[in-house]
C-alpha cells in the first residue's frame, strides 16, 4: 500500500509500507491538525487510541515525509506550518495470491 500526503497542488509520498490501522492513525492526526483541534499530545494521543509515544512515532512519519508539523503551546494543538492543510490518500493494489494445495 502506498501513502501520499497532498496540499496544495504538491505531494509527499511515504515510502514504506503502511497498515491500515496505521494509515487510520495518520489519516485522524492529519485532519485534526487541519482544524487546529488536536489538544496535547496526550489527548490526542487518547483521541486516536494510542499511547504518547507511539504517537510521536507517528508524528515523527509525518515528519519524515517533509511536512513541517509543529505544537503550539500556546493554543494547545499541532498544526502545519505556514497554515497549510493537508489530507492523506492511499492506494490499495490488488495481488492474486496462488492457492497452495
Amino acid at each position: 500500500m502506498a501513502a501520499n500526503i497532498y496540499s496544495d497542488n504538491c505531494m509527499t509520498q511515504l515510502i514504506y509500507p503502511i497498515q491500515l490501522k496505521i494509515m487510520d492513525r495518520l489519516s485522524h492526526i492529519i485532519w485534526l491538525t487541519n482544524r487546529k483541534a488536536t489538544g496535547r499530545p496526550e489527548v490526542l494521543a487518547g483521541k486516536i487510541g494510542v499511547r504518547k509515544t507511539r504517537l510521536s512515532e507517528l508524528i515523527n512519519m509525518i515528519r519524515n515525509a517533509g511536512i513541517e508539523i509543529e505544537y503550539d503551546r500556546t493554543v494547545e494543538s499541532y498544526h502545519f506550518r505556514y497554515g497549510k492543510k493537508y489530507y492523506l490518500q492511499c492506494e490499495i493494489e490488488e495481488q492474486l495470491v496462488d492457492e497452495v494445495a
